[in-house]
């Protein structure tokens, strides 16, 4: 009993298999898809089938029929183990048609694999040789040797082709049959195959097969199962198939639902973690990639790129597991923009462990809090137990979470985190204040002060050859780990060496100007006093107040920047043009087998010498999609087609860039980065701005950037209504009321006067900055000052007026013509004769009796002080005498106020005013004046913008309750101090019940005038 399984090819015009379907149905089994004319027959021997099919169709010969007949497989229907799969040489026949075949595609083959093999067709079994099918990289002539090499491996008595001859690329699976018809050629001709199958190559050699009999297959099985329990390679070599990484761009929310399904099928995927939607699939072919993905994640499928070996490098270093002792930020979540330390090495599926601040608190803590785990605020209950290393005790667990130092140790997707080299000292304030690993938190801080080294400043080694060394910094560059350019002196001898960064240290001297750039005393500018260890006394410029700051958070030269207030008369010439081909310059290419494609330039080598761009007129065509739209070309075959719109010198305004504008680079090195400008050199043509993406300090050329935005004036927008300084111009010393600020004006009206329209660098806010945006420097801040001292007018002094001196009238000249009113007044001294009166009768010593003595207190005072009493009683008194007393009530509360119609031209009556909090009496811009509070509201006008005041509290009623559920302060009774809610409110009888308690039913009445209505702080 035999299975033959037969190929009937088409003879002449008319096909074989259908002289088949005369035969019976018990000899037939069916046909494949794979090859229309492919039958099964069963139980039926090749002479057997060949007498039934020349009994049947006698037209046909059976020379014909055996030249025609192509033996695939003929094995024992009696052995039920039919071997491994891939044993079977036609299953690899079916693989090898898809190289040698134009019409056949690779579903269509896969199809024909499972529909011979059936259950047995296993993918993974026959992934190395799928590989090799694409191994050739749209090569099919490797592609082919490759296949055959992995075949040989499995099939060792594969009939081997000539090497000096290409592999034949079968045309039509149809035959010529204008042979002879004496079966004796046919046979000999068959003869003849066999032999060139066995030693040459022959046009019809692919025909015929030697097959192998039942003790060779025993054989193999044998050596197979004692390579494999004896660990035998198999003599056969490897084939090498060299993989491939791509880039592929995808939607973003299929971006790991993609990953997951590419890493089951053996790919190797690597998520992006710098832009979302990207994945690094290796891969020997782009083809293969797109055959495991269906429909729908084909779909997904914006772009691809092929990676280039340099860049796989980048990103094999870029992606490799963090070290354990190492910084990362957050980029997305409850934790972004954190920086969080890498506790964990051990970073399995994709995820890291890291310590990090904790923002959520298993006690109660205000919204958005950000701080360190306090263990003293959990309940000694025995639920948190301690966390024991070495004896020691490092760390706390609660409630399923660990702290460690009071940070919580949480895992982040690989993806969701990047590494940060060297974070600012201020995002990891609270690592130090952990004191968790505090060696390494120390080299972080040391590293960021290293940042700020610049020429001229001094250092001395730490290591090397010449420790101790005190040298001046020539040149300094902070990229690929750093390394800087010192002049040290000898013997005498002046060397310059170059070092390591790592390898020094700042040296900073008494006497320096600095600025601290972290730390609570930001921004503070001074000089050194004196240091001790790694503290540093530094004196403020302005106040002379002495603070102690860590030398690792000072900058020795001072960053500030100022504009001045008027154009500069002298001349700037610019630097000549750069003419060299910069990253994102547009090219053309002029010459070589390019010639005509441009593009924009996306790298250039360091020497200048090669540059990469990608073409924007690649064709979409079958062969491109499998193309890197990026070309290289050498830079001399490439010109310059048209530069990006950057910055440009005029001389009439010169470059129209200032601190505080939004920049955009469009060429050179710092190609695409943002940010706001911080310093502007107008000699140099050059620029430094703060990046968006790491925040560090930037320096180009101003042509490389673009302006996208000119600095806000929205900062001194919250002046309006305010008082100003006229600094400039023809008004120069007065002050004004700013009414509204624009790009480069502002409107302000001068005291008495009407509203005029004043360039803003000529007016300045009272604390000494101009309203375009400029700091006033040292020697303008001390005018600016002098000048607001003078345009108080100082009130006089007040002294205590002395008593009336009381005149006696003369001894010597008694009588009625002394004075026109008979009274003479002389000094309020002792007679010289100590004679008394004599008289009681005496007008004058009557007139002086009756005078009030101002220095002696009698009933008229009395009166006058005890009616100012009652008055000031009769009084209602105003908020601020309630506001200071219950001050701590109004932490999370906001009083409500009407404002009496006097105030700001009546621009604020009819409407609420809610009080600063937590803090009543202290506004945006300070303190209160004395008998104000400070209060806010929102603008009229679109957007509704918040603008706070200081409105003396005489002009400020307390607002009453309008509905059930608001909150009130109690003002008046015995209740006076709490803050109760509104069960029920009478509008029209003035009142309004109040819940003594939340969950009661138990509530008092009280008037309005005894209630204020306020509301809860929104976290």
């Amino acid at each position: 009993m035999f299975i033959l399984k037969i190929c009937a090819l088409h003879i002449s015009r008319r096909p074989l298999f259908g002289y088949f379907r005369v035969l019976s149905t018990t000899f037939i089994k069916s046909a494949t898809p794979y090859c229309p004319c492919y039958l099964e027959c069963l139980n039926a021997p090749s002479v057997h089938l060949m007498k039934n099919l020349a009994r049947n169709a006698p037209e046909v010969k059976v020379s014909t029929v055996k030249r025609c007949i192509r033996v695939v497989t003929y094995v024992e229907a009696g052995d039920s183990e039919l071997g491994s799969p891939l044993a079977d040489p036609h299953a690899w026949d079916i693989l090898e048609s898809f190289l040698t075949s134009q019409t056949a595609s690779y579903g269509e083959t896969l199809q024909a694999m499972d529909d011979y093999l059936g259950e047995r067709f296993i993918a993974d079994e026959w992934a190395e040789a799928t590989t090799a099918l694409f191994s050739g990289d749209e090569n099919d002539r490797l592609s082919l040797q490759n296949f055959r090499s992995v075949r040989l491996k499995y099939v060792p008595n594969n009939p081997t082709r000539s090497k000096d001859h290409p592999p034949r690329q079968y045309k039509s699976i149809f035959l010529d049959l204008e042979a002879g018809d004496e079966e004796d050629e046919e046979e000999e001709d068959l003869v003849f195959e066999e032999r060139e199958d066995a030693g040459g190559v022959s046009s019809r050699s692919h025909t015929v097969m030697q097959l192998p009999a039942a003790k060779h297959k025993f054989s193999t099985a044998v050596d197979r199962l004692q390579d494999k329990y004896t660990g035998d390679a198999p003599s056969s070599s490897r084939i090498h198939v060299q993989a491939k990484m791509y880039l592929f761009h995808v939607q973003r929310t299929v971006t790991q639902f993609m990953a997951d399904h590419l890493q089951r099928n053996g790919f190797i995927v690597k998520v992006s973690p710098w832009s979302p939607g990207q994945l690094y699939v290796v891969s020997d072919s782009p083809k293969t990639i797109f055959l495991c993905l269906s429909d729908t994640y084909s779909a997904t499928v914006k772009k691809w790129d092929r990676i280039s070996e340099e860049e796989a490098e980048s990103l094999e270093r870029a992606t490799l597991k963090l070290p354990d002792r190492s910084w990362v930020r957050v980029k997305a979540g409850q934790y972004k923009g954190d920086v969080a330390y890498v506790f964990d090495p051990d970073q399995s599926n994709d995820f890291v462990t890291v310590l990090i601040p904790p923002r959520v608190f298993p006690y109660p803590m205000a919204k958005g809090s950000v701080a360190l785990f306090d263990k003293s605020r959990i309940p000694a209950d025995g639920s948190m137990t301690d966390i024991i290393r070495s004896g020691i005790v490092v760390g706390w667990s609660f409630k399923g979470e660990k702290y460690y130092g009071g940070l919580l140790q949480k895992k982040f997707l690989r993806y969701n985190i990047e590494q940060v080299c060297t974070p600012h000292p201020d995002d990891i304030r609270l690592h130090r204040q952990s004191g968790f690993d505090l060696p390494f938190v120390k080299k972080t801080e040391i590293s960021f002060s290293l940042q700020m080294l610049r020429s001229g400043d001094c250092a001395r080694f730490i290591r090397g050859e010449f420790p101790s060394e005190v040298g001046t910094v020539l040149a300094v560059d902070h990229t690929s780990g750093g390394s800087l350019s010192l002049e040290i002196k000898h013997d005498g001898v002046r060397d310059e060496i170059q070092a390591r960064l790592h390898d020094v240290e700042r040296v900073l001297r008494v006497g320096d100007e600095i600025r601290v750039v972290a730390g609570a005393y930001l921004g503070v500018e001074g000089h050194i006093l004196s240091k001790a260890g790694d503290m540093v006394d530094v004196c403020q410029r302005i106040t002379n107040e002495i603070v102690q700051v860590s030398q690792y958070y000072l900058d020795r030269r001072p960053l500030r920047h100022s504009l001045q207030g008027q154009v500069i008369t002298q001349y700037i010439e610019p630097p000549p043009e750069n003419q060299t081909i910069e990253i994102g310059d547009y090219i053309e290419v002029v010459a070589g087998e390019d010639v005509g494609k441009s593009g924009v330039v996306e790298w250039v080598t360091p020497g200048g010498m090669i540059l990469w761009f990608r073409d924007t007129n690649h064709p979409l065509t079958v062969e491109n999609d499998f193309r890197s739209p990026r070309i290289s070309v050498p830079v001399a075959m490439a010109q310059r087609t048209r530069l990006p719109p950057t910055l440009k010198f005029t001389k009439e305004r010169g470059y129209d860039i200032r601190p505080g504008d939004s920049v955009s680079v469009a060429r050179g090195p710092e190609y695409l980065a943002k940010g706001i400008v911080h310093t502007v050199d107008f000699i140099q043509a050059r620029l430094q701005f703060i990046s968006d993406s790491d925040q560090s300090l930037l320096d180009v050329p101003i042509s490389f950037v673009m302006k996208t935005q000119n600095v806000s004036t929205d900062t001194f927008r919250s002046q309006a209504g305010k008082e100003v300084y006229i600094i400039g111009g023809g008004k120069k010393g007065y002050r004004g009321t700013l009414y509204d600020v624009n790009l480069g004006k502002c409107t302000v009206a001068v005291h008495g006067q009407r509203r005029t329209t004043l360039p803003s660098c000529d007016v300045a806010t009272q604390y000494g900055m101009r309203l375009n945006g400029a700091i006033l420097d040292y020697n303008d801040m001390l005018l600016f000052c002098e000048m607001r001292k003078r345009s108080f007018i100082t009130p006089k002094t007040r002294s205590v007026t002395p008593p009336p001196e009381r005149l006696a009238p003369s001894r010597a000249d008694p009588g009625p013509s002394t004075s026109s009113s008979g009274v003479a007044w002389t000094s309020w001294s002792d007679a010289q004769d100590d004679d008394p009166p004599t008289s009681n009768n005496d007008p004058v010593t009557d007139l002086a009796s009756t005078t009030p003595d101002p220095w002696a207190v009698d009933n008229l005072d009395v009166e006058n002080i005890i009616e100012a009493a009652a008055r000031k009683l009769s009084e209602k008194a105003g908020p601020t005498s309630w506001l200071q007393e219950f001050s701590s009530s109004f932490f999370a509360y906001r009083a409500l106020f009407k404002v009496a119609p006097g105030v700001h031209g009546g621009r604020l009556h009819k409407r609420l005013v809610q009080t600063e909090c937590p803090d009543p009496f202290v506004g945006q811009d300070g303190p209160a004046p004395k008998g104000t509070v400070a209060v806010r509201c929102t603008a009229k006008t679109a957007g509704g913008a918040m603008q706070h005041y200081f409105i003396p509290g005489d002009d400020l009623t307390p607002a009453d309750p309008r509905k059930k559920g608001q909150e009130c302060f109690i003002l008046d009774g015995s209740y006076r101090g709490n803050i109760l809610t509104v069960s029920k409110c009478n509008v029209k009888g003035s009142n309004v019940d109040l819940k003594l308690m939340r969950d009661s039913s138990v509530t008092v009445n009280l008037r309005f005038d005894q209630v204020c209505v306020v509301e809860p702080v929104q976290a």
